[in-house]
């Protein structure tokens, strides 16, 4: 069926030699290594075996920001049948800043996009033609124009559109009926609909168009997928976002965008581990200096007590503790109570301590007694 066939046969093979590879590397890998790690490990093993096709890609050479690199991948994803080849160009256009049959306008900073129209339109029988006009702007983005009505009107009949007239924009939904279709034509949608933020910053996709009746059509799709998108409106544009990780992960996977899928699930564990790690670390530091006070205050009731000549009215057991607490002020509940003859249990000094802290502070402070008895 068209569906799985049009996925490629080299990253079949491809996933079948990673899960090989990622067996032999968990059998040499101790046995409480965390999950994280182990996921790390698989990342950068993949990304060994991936050959870029251009030092300035991803982290090589001078680099370009994460959604221009995805963007260049996408140009250069190989597309096996004219079905896919018409769902992607299908893409390209639909989410272009001008669509209709009088013009056909992209603005994009793409280099490769150009020939990527060229190389879709050729795929088609008979082959259309979108001979698009480059002019240079600001700020490195370029203008692809085309005006030719006999072209535009080519396209449009191709897509299932009237050429003549005015044109109702709807998303023609026949055009990706199939799994492999709809695969390429995400991956259209984003080469001049789509930003994707850098992944060491934060996880965010979005697709933008000014038609909100499209946007609502497209969204019924992603759920249809189970991308979950979201609706927002930026100005006169209409927007379908995600901030979720893992959708973000499946859009790049169903677009072929494989490169960038690997390097954004090393960002997304490398993050985790951080993440992680800074959690534990201020909950230790909030314990050690939640200790620290608790430790300071008991000492200073415990003295109240001494001062005041009310320890020789105390238990053994309460006894004992004022003694090992004011003995080892610095020590941890746990190391104490195991100072402790017999040993006890960290909750049973804890309520001890708790005990002589509460018979302290009905006791009255030193300074304070000490006054009166000057007055």
């Amino acid at each position: 069926m068209c569906a799985s066939r049009c996925s490629n046969r080299a990253a079949c093979c491809w996933n079948a030699r990673s899960r090989r590879s990622a067996c032999r590397l968990a059998a040499r890998r101790p046995a409480g290594a965390s999950c994280a790690a182990r996921r790390l490990s698989l990342c950068s093993l993949i990304q060994s075996a991936v050959v870029t096709e251009s030092g300035a890609e991803y982290g090589g050479g001078t680099r370009m920001s994460f959604s221009g690199n995805v963007k260049s991948e996408m140009c250069r994803t190989q597309v096996q049948k004219p079905c896919c080849a018409l769902a992607e160009l299908y893409g390209i256009l639909l989410f272009s800043s001008a669509f209709g049959p009088q013009a056909m306008r992209i603005i994009t900073r793409n280099e490769r996009l150009s020939r990527r129209i060229a190389q879709l339109c050729a795929m088609q029988s008979p082959p259309l033609e979108a001979a698009f006009a480059v002019s240079a702007a600001s700020g490195g983005r370029r203008t692809l124009l085309l005006t030719d009505k006999r072209q535009i009107a080519a396209l449009l009949q191709a897509f299932g559109y009237d050429g003549d007239g005015f044109l109702t924009l709807h998303f023609n939904g026949w055009i990706v009926e199939e799994d492999c279709c709809r695969a390429a034509f995400l991956r259209g949608a984003f080469l001049t609909g789509g930003y994707l933020a850098e992944p060491e910053k934060m996880y965010y996709l979005e697709l933008s168009s000014p038609h909100s009746s499209l946007m609502r059509e497209l969204n019924v799709l992603f759920a249809d997928m189970e991308l979950r998108m979201k609706p927002a409106r930026r100005k006169d544009n209409h927007l379908l976002y995600c901030k979720d990780g893992e959708t973000i992960e499946a859009y790049l996977t169903l677009a072929g965008a494989h490169k960038a899928v690997i390097e954004f699930m090393e960002t997304r564990v490398i993050k985790d581990v951080r993440n992680t790690i800074n959690r534990r670390v201020n909950c230790e530091a909030s314990n050690i200096i939640k200790a620290a006070e608790n430790g300071s205050y008991q000492l200073e009731m415990l003295r109240r007590i001494e001062q005041a000549g009310a320890a020789a009215a105390l238990d053994d057991k309460l006894r004992e503790a004022m003694r090992l607490r004011m003995e080892y002020p610095d020590e941890p509940l746990a190391e104490l109570a195991a100072r402790a003859e017999p040993p006890i249990s960290k909750s049973g000094l804890n309520h001890r301590l708790r005990k002589l802290v509460a018979m302290a502070e009905r006791l009255p402070a030193a300074d304070a007694s000490a006054q009166k008895q000057t007055d």
